[in-house]
């Protein structure tokens, strides 16, 4: 059997540094509790135990907190591990440490397989596995009892599988509305109601009638669609129309230049106002260059009358002289600026054109449409006589503005009144060609023959394209239907199998099932018998079912309470980890006791006690029950996390019971402090005390009973039962008649009054003779003794009895 030696944690989740639990070792005494409050890192244990064990958390998963969320933010790299040391020597001691670049590849070193081999069931439960448990579905509770019964891997193949059978499901309805569909489309082309052989039949109707063969399949058919097709293309109606089709295509391309009527008449505009403006200023022209670059050198002097150029000295404003010769040249140039634009203008609409004739003649190629001969030709003489006005103006473009002769702006004005002619008598050559092109395509695309031809070509070759669609949408959706069958038949084979495994690892637990939930349901009368329902006709579905007085009930949500389920969820986790992890004797129960009112907290107790054979780590915030477990399992370490500081993570100091509280608030002079512990601890363990031993009390409308009230009827039943000389009647007579007990008691009912630490003290030390006396100190027990009906005090494992004496100085 293999149990935990030592765990030690860091820069894990809430726990920064290193923090080592040490299991006590030998004996009995392998347990232990962890108090601390919420917050203080308790459950962070629990998350390394699982990461070491399993290589994941999966409560951090479901919220899509996974690897990333598993170094505290202060870890340094590689400072981020889980480390566990066992009795068992063939374990030995294994470490779990994060690695930063392989997130998802923890490094490990020691026997970890021999360690995840051992332990085939989960073995640490938290508070929140039980309340999902309580408000799941069907489905979710049987996902739940996975993780509480260890078969998370099959269960995760079963949905895997299920996912699949999904997406083939819904790949067969796709197909099934593209087979639909191709279906539709066929009847629109075939007519509604023709079926598939019926179609071939129509085609072969048509084949026949031009000549061809029977058609009896889709490959005859596509025969047929061929021949038919070769029929269309070698059709003299269709070459005709291919050679008109391309004469208009050509014609498309040519288009008369008429932008380059108003750029050539610009043009010769600006070359006149130039012409104008050098009547006079021909030479001095010359000097603008010049003058404009001086006008901008002098900008930048100051008119101290020395030539800049020369360095003579002059009279008069130099500026003002070169600014008066720039204004007046200032038409002229304009006139040239103008002149240049213009003439770029001219240049850049010449540069884009190209030859009419030659562009008409390769759009053409070898072609000889069947037109108006005469209507062509005159296109093509349109053509030449456009191109070569083009040409004309093209040589007029080069010329030198600084010599404008009268030749030029005559050879414009000529080009300029030749070139809309040109233009117009294109446009209208090529429109009538258009027009004979159009009337011919007209009448051969009406002509009954070839229209009959076409329409059946394309009759066949539409029909074909549809049959054959049709044809493999039903053959694809065949072929999903078989897959999605045979896979369907498979699923449901492995899914039977999981139920029927599940079933019979539940049927193994279930008499520990029912002994465990029988001790937490205890005070329920006619409360038992639980049973895990798996539902065959559905996948992942189960229910839970109880007997109430003799009857089935399910499912049981139905009458059981939130905490009663919960009794049923920690009885299932607990016998499969105790009968599925034969070897691995370690259990961790996270807070699990929040699940539980005050009245089924000692059962839980009752519970653990029966695993003595397990080593339990157990972790609870809930101080009333800590000190119920102190009391009630007096062997086990105790362990609190007292505070939490980030950086540093949880303070850790050993757990003190009450009494030990008690006794360190004396050491430290603290009176009022040790008294009101005191005080509260003794009330408390009072009652029950009184409750065992069926003591007797005056009726109090408001169920309030002090000390004295407590401690006086407690002795008044000591000593009826047992004698006025047994050594419990004497403890509690001692107790009850001090004088520090008197104003003890009087001081905790009046914090004004001062204590002294002596008081406290003496009552103590009389108070822990009285507890020794009536509490059962056995292993596994730690019961107060209770009346057995007769004369006698037991406890529940009857090792411990309290009688009356037998002879003097005998008591029991």
């Amino acid at each position: 059997m293999m149990f935990v030696k030592r765990l030690s944690i860091s820069g894990f989740r809430g726990i920064p540094g290193p923090f080592d639990l040490e299991f006590p070792s030998g004996g009995k005494s392998r347990s232990v509790v962890i108090y601390g409050a919420n917050g203080t890192g308790k459950s962070s244990v629990t998350d390394a135990w699982e990461w070491l064990t399993t290589g994941r958390i999966e409560h951090l998963a479901r919220e899509g907190a996974e690897e990333r969320a598993y170094p505290n933010v202060g870890a340094e790299d590689g400072k981020c591990y889980v480390e566990a040391e066992f009795t068992d020597p063939s374990v030995g001691t294994v470490r779990l440490t994060f690695d930063s670049k392989r997130i998802t590849r923890p490094v490990s070193t020691g026997n970890l397989a021999a360690l995840r081999a051992l332990i085939v069931h989960p073995c640490h439960i938290r508070y929140g596995d039980l309340t999902r448990f309580v408000f799941f579905k069907k489905a979710e509770r049987y996902d739940a009892l996975a993780t509480l019964m260890g078969f998370v891997p099959q269960m995760e193949y079963q949905k895997a599988l299920r996912c699949v059978e999904n997406v083939l499901s819904k790949d067969v309805e796709r197909l099934s509305q593209l087979s639909l569909t191709a279906g539709e489309r066929r009847h629109k082309h075939f007519g509604q109601g023709v079926s598939s052989e019926d179609s071939l039949l129509a085609v072969s109707s048509i084949s026949l009638a031009r000549g061809h063969r029977i058609v009896d399949s889709l490959a005859a058919a596509a025969a047929v669609s061929d021949a038919l097709q070769k029929e269309v293309e070698q059709d003299p109606r269709a070459a005709k129309l291919a050679g008109i089709k391309v004469l208009m295509a050509a014609l498309a391309i040519c288009s008369a230049p008429h932008l380059l009527e108003g750029a050539l008449k610009a043009v010769r505009g600006a070359v006149e106002q130039v012409r104008a403006a050098q009547a006079d200023k021909a030479e001095r022209r010359l000097r603008i260059p010049l003058l404009s670059a001086a006008d901008e050198f002098l900008a930048g002097t100051t008119g101290i009358g020395i030539c800049p150029l020369c360095g003579k000295a002059f009279d008069g404003d130099l500026r003002e002289h070169v600014q008066k010769e720039l204004a007046e040249l200032k038409q002229l140039k304009d006139a040239l600026d103008h002149l240049a634009e213009c003439r770029s203008t001219l240049s850049k609409d010449l540069a884009g054109l190209q030859q009419l004739g030659t562009s008409f003649e390769k759009a053409l190629g070898s072609i000889e449409p069947d037109v108006d001969m005469a209507l062509l030709a005159a296109v093509r003489t349109a053509a030449s006589e456009l191109d070569t006005c083009v040409s004309r103006v093209r040589g007029l473009q080069a010329f030198d503005s600084s010599a404008l002769s009268d030749s030029l702006t005559d050879d414009l004005r000529s080009e300029e009144l030749a070139l809309p002619g040109s233009c117009s008598g294109f446009e209208t050559a090529k429109q009538a060609l258009l027009t004979d092109a159009l009337t011919r395509s007209k009448v051969l695309e009406t002509d009954p023959v070839r229209v009959s031809l076409v329409r059946d070509a394309q009759f066949v070759r539409d029909g074909l394209r549809l049959m054959r669609e049709e044809r493999d949408a039903v053959d694809a959706l065949a072929a999903a239907q078989a897959t999605l069958e045979v896979y369907g038949e498979r699923v449901s084979q492995y899914v039977t199998a999981c139920l029927t495994n599940v079933q019979d690892r539940f049927d193994e637990i279930s008499e520990q099932v029912k002994q465990y939930f029988s001790i937490l349901e205890k005070h329920t009368p006619g409360l038992g018998d639980p049973k895990l329902k798996l539902l065959p006709d559905q996948d992942r579905s189960v229910v839970l079912e109880v007997t109430f007085h003799g009857t089935s009930v399910q499912p049981a949500y139905k009458y059981l309470s939130e905490s009663q389920l919960n009794s049923f969820g920690l009885a299932v986790f607990l016998a499969s980890a105790t009968h599925f992890n034969p070897t691995c004797r370690f259990l961790i129960l996270d807070d699990v006791v929040n699940s539980f009112d005050s009245y089924k907290r000692p059962l839980l107790i009752d519970l653990l006690k029966g695993t003595e054979d397990r080593q339990v780590l157990l972790m609870t915030h809930d101080s009333y029950w800590r000190d119920l477990l102190y009391r009630s399992l007096p062997t086990w370490k105790r362990v609190r996390f007292a505070s939490y500081a980030p950086g540093t993570g949880p303070t850790v100091l050993p757990g003190r019971d009450r009494l030990e509280r008690t006794a360190d608030a004396l050491a430290d002079d603290e009176p009022d402090e040790a008294a009101r512990m005191l005080a509260y601890h003794m009330e408390d363990l009072l009652q029950e005390i009184c409750e065992s031993f069926e003591v007797e009390l005056k009726f109090n409308r408001r169920n309030e009973y002090t000390l004295d009230t407590l401690l006086d009827r407690l002795r008044v039943r000591a000593e009826d039962k047992l004698g006025g000389t047994h050594a419990l009647t004497a403890a509690l007579a001692d107790l009850y008649g001090a004088s520090s007990f008197r104003n003890w008691v009087a001081h905790c009912k009046l914090p004004a009054a001062p204590l002294h630490r002596t008081e406290v003290q003496e009552v103590l030390d009389k108070w822990m003779k009285i507890e020794a006396a009536v509490t059962c100190t056995t292993d596994g027990c730690g019961k107060i003794v209770a009346y057995d009906g007769k004369s006698a005090f037991c406890c529940p494992c009857r090792q411990k009895r309290v009688e009356k004496t037998t002879a003097a100085g005998d008591d029991g």
